[in-house]
């Protein structure tokens, strides 16, 4: 249908085509068929906007708040993951979709490299942790050479060397089941016994090991997935920067664009103000986000953060002695959830505590933090509110 559209009318754009085709039959995609009787009316109104010159300048931004669209009539075939902005005039309307669609590329393309790091770094450490889970399985079977080394060792009697073999009762577990061991018949019983030891001591030594690196590869893991969530939410050049700078600080400088060291200048942070008067400082990167709870926060400052995802420090400044109420709380606890990977979820729960409760382990990844006798709010992220 609003393919028919287009070939009939003339100066109606696709986009007003397809809307006209939803006013219709609530679907843009619609053929006539779907939606012949009331197809005239809805052109027809579309006719009135025109001769009325009632329309007004609609940007609609995309969930990510990138411009999708323009048009100087509702487009309401975008649903509710899409929001209307209406603008004061169609110049405005024009020069800000190109110029923020024209950033938003640059942004997009200027932190490609960073999305190609994260992603080849990422398969790196799945392939590693898939081996070394293999290993651990192995490293963990080798308590079984223990029970030989014991049966040997209570059974050295009935052995001799040059055995290439032996079936011994087991009695550690009670069911003397026969169990069947291998023997080097160079050695001795004693030696074969020790043989069996050394094997077990090896495997428990490298279940440690292996444990240890499983637990690193899972924090480097969480941490790249902290960096690629900070690179969804950057809006600027600069934020880009400050991401590829933490990078090369945490040892991934090499691999991306412009791996030099810059001088430290203070991190991009967002501020905002309670209904009820109390300033916020928020981080959107891991840099900042250390920035904001470490430089920034003090001791009786109140701290948020999203529970056990990727998010941003929110530090809301309180005076010695100052108790906000249940709305700055609430509006700090949403700007927490805006600014994380739960952004798009309902009854987001974000834990709060004094900045006095947070520390930085040390040796730990940018951004990673310990907290303790916090509290936990659960909220919906509204961006409006935020805003």
């Amino acid at each position: 249908a609003a393919k028919y559209i287009m070939s009939h009318v003339r100066g109606i754009s696709s986009g007003n085509a397809a809307q006209i085709v939803y006013n219709a039959s609530g679907r843009a995609d619609a053929l006539i068929s779907d939606c012949r009787d009331a197809l005239a009316g809805a052109l027809e109104d579309f006719a009135d906007t025109l001769r009325s010159y009632t329309g007004e300048p609609i940007l609609i931004r995309n969930t990510s708040g990138v411009p999708q669209d323009f048009s100087f009539i509702p487009q309401t075939r975008y649903g509710f993951d899409f929001t209307s902005e209406v603008c004061a005039s169609f110049g405005e309307l024009v020069d800000k979709f190109y110029s923020e669609k024209s950033r938003s590329e640059r942004i997009r393309h200027g932190g490609s490299d960073i999305l190609k790091l994260l992603s080849s770094a990422e398969a790196r450490i799945l392939r590693k942790r898939a081996a070394q889970t293999d290993e651990l399985a192995e490293a963990n079977d080798s308590t079984k050479y223990k029970l030989y080394g014991d049966l040997l060792t209570a059974n050295i009697y009935r052995l001799h060397r040059g055995d290439t073999s032996v079936s011994l009762e087991n009695y550690t577990d009670g069911t003397n089941d026969e169990v069947n061991i291998d023997l080097d018949s160079r050695l001795t019983p004693a030696a074969n016994a020790q043989r069996y030891y050394k094997k077990y001591a090896k495997g428990k030594t490298a279940a440690r090991v292996l444990t240890k690196q499983l637990e690193a590869s899972a924090a480097e893991l969480e941490y790249l997935e902290t960096v690629k969530d900070a690179l969804s939410r950057a809006e600027s050049e600069r934020e880009i920067a400050e991401i590829r700078e933490e990078l090369r600080r945490a040892g991934y400088g090499s691999r991306t664009r412009g791996g030099k060291e810059k001088k430290n200048a203070a991190p991009t942070v967002l501020k905002f103000r309670t209904s009820g008067g109390y300033d916020i400082v928020c981080g959107k990167n891991n840099t900042a986000n250390e920035y904001v709870t470490f430089k920034l926060g003090m001791r009786d400052d109140w701290w948020f953060h999203v529970k056990n995802m990727p998010g941003s420090h929110v530090v809301m400044h309180c005076p010695v002695g100052d108790e906000p109420s249940e709305k700055d709380f609430t509006e700090a606890a949403v700007i927490a959830a805006v600014y994380s990977k739960a952004a798009d979820s309902t009854g987001v729960p974000v834990d709060y505590t004094r900045v006095r409760y947070v520390k930085k382990p040390p040796a730990s990844k940018p951004g990673y933090v310990t907290y303790s006798k916090n509290w936990t709010a659960f909220v919906t992220p509204d961006k409006t509110i935020a805003e």
